[in-house]
């Protein structure tokens, strides 16, 4: 199953062939670890651990990031929240908005290439 941003098709051939949809295919179980419409792509959800300061914590209560966001604690200095999703681009760069307000718990990988991101970002100045 492949998704597309239609407002970046250009070149379109429109023909007589007819797309079957495959019959045991159920897009919300195809989504549901997703964040935005990049799908698996052959891989496996994780678990992961986000800690927010204080003031991004309200913002992030108020707009989860994904529908199973977990809560994990709350105090005057952290919101720590769990999900379970795929790591995809579009996730990445969600997460890399959140600049120093954010850090990475866990998976250690996804922490790593955070730090790079951010170490790439600013070797640029």
């Amino acid at each position: 199953m492949r998704t597309f941003g239609l407002d970046r098709i250009t070149n379109l051939d429109v023909t007589n062939r007819k797309f079957e949809f495959p019959a045991n295919f159920n897009i919300e179980e195809y989504f549901k670890y997703s964040f935005g419409i990049i799908g698996p792509n052959g891989k496996k959800p994780e678990e992961i651990i986000l800690s927010f300061d204080a003031v991004q914590g309200k913002y992030i209560k108020t707009l989860p990031l994904h529908v199973d966001q977990e809560i994990l604690f709350e105090n005057k200095d952290e919101l720590r929240l769990k999900l379970f999703l795929f790591i995809t681009d579009d996730l990445i760069m969600e997460l890399l908005s959140f600049g120093e307000n954010m850090m990475v718990i866990k998976p250690k990988s996804l922490a790593k290439l955070m730090k790079d991101e951010h170490k790439k970002a600013y070797q640029q100045y």
